[in-house]
């Protein structure tokens, strides 16, 4: 092992055979994100770590000044990835995006999947979930948790983002809430590197999967002999702990119309659906005679509908949390507005490494 260099153990391949798990009534919600979301790709897609690539990666990282490219040198060649890129190889949506759900809408969803803890939306942990919804927040803190294996029990609020993206089939914009995170981790390895301290390689799974993208088939080649390791994966043991743990057992399972496609479970209430024009009865008098016809019309108000700008993707920028005790129990729609401040003030957007 090389002394000065680390893989973290973070971002896990995702995959798991839903034939394989023993536990049966697991399988449809491991089929569902294995194959039926905006992320199933960043999920599954799956590659060996080669050390060799990653070292010199995180070694020589040079962020851009706009924050939207990042390049490095693999064996004296320069390498640039740019947004764009990084969406291509992950397979994340490059347009047409859905705002980023209120601190309301999430409050709501965990209100929903009757989360039993104490409701504080920066200390939510999948420990107060049913055993179903803990394997899904599980699976989501493993391959986009800017933490690692101690911390997948939190629900972040970046696990909360793409988890209700995933439950209603938004279309966020996941590159740029990850292109982020994995700039500043970048940033902090490259500087570890120059000061001659021990460099940490995180996202290395996502990491690969780029290096494998730039590379030509003969350049991967010349690493054929490099050292490796497999990307972590969930502990297959996992999901028979899990189905053996006493947690919640009469607390209903319930899912959102979208998975009840893919997971034949009770369905809770949809979020916030979009008001629809009602049809209501005007009266309207008719010249020359003293009886009115009643007319059928659409009256819509005509006043241009609120504006919610969406929340900041640099929110979901967020440290590491040792501990996730919750103090207090807020009603589920007080306002949480300022719930990520002190995450986002430890973990600001990178400047450019000269």
């Amino acid at each position: 092992m090389d002394p000065n260099f680390e893989l973290v153990l973070n971002n896990y391949v995702g995959y798991f055979d839903p034939l394989k798990c023993k536990v049966e009534r697991f399988r449809p919600w491991i089929q569902f994100l294995n194959s039926e979301t905006c992320v199933s790709h960043a999920i599954c897609a799956n590659a060996l770590l080669k050390i060799d690539p990653l070292r010199m990666l995180c070694s020589s990282a040079v962020i851009a000044g706009d924050s939207k490219s990042f390049s490095f040198n693999i064996l004296n060649q320069q390498y640039t990835v740019t947004f764009d890129l990084f969406c291509d190889v992950l397979h994340f949506p490059k347009d047409r995006f859905d705002p980023l759900p209120t601190d309301d809408e999430l409050s709501q969803f965990f209100v929903n999947i009757h989360y039993q803890g104490p409701f504080q939306m920066v200390k939510l942990s999948k420990t107060f979930v049913v055993r179903e919804w803990d394997l899904f927040f599980d699976t989501i803190a493993r391959v986009f948790g800017n933490c690692t294996k101690t911390n997948f029990h939190c629900i972040t609020s970046l696990n909360q983002y793409i988890a209700y993206a995933i439950v209603f089939g938004r279309r966020l914009n996941f590159a740029e809430i990850l292109w982020n995170l994995l700039l500043n981790r970048l940033a902090h390895s490259r500087r570890d590197s120059d000061n001659g301290v021990k460099v940490k390689c995180w996202y290395p799974h996502f990491l690969t999967l780029i290096i494998n993208h730039l590379l030509t088939a003969e350049q991967v080649e010349l690493f054929r002999e490099a050292r490796f390791e497999t990307s972590p994966t969930t502990d297959t043991k996992f999901y028979t702990r899990l189905d053996v743990s006493s947690k919640f057992p009469n607390t209903p399972v319930l899912v959102s119309p979208l998975m009840s496609q893919f997971i034949h479970l009770p369905i809770f209430g949809e979020q916030v659906p979009q008001p629809h024009p009602v049809p209501i009865q005007v009266v309207i008098p008719n010249p020359g005679s003293s009886s009115g016809i009643l007319i059928q019309t659409q009256v819509v108000d005509r006043a241009d509908p609120e504006v919610v700008e969406p929340q900041s993707l640099s929110q979901v920028i967020e440290p590491n949390r040792e501990s996730n005790t919750p103090d207090t129990q807020p009603e589920p729609n007080e306002q949480t507005s300022s719930r990520r401040v002190s995450d986002i003030a430890e973990m600001s957007v990178p400047t450019a490494l000269l």
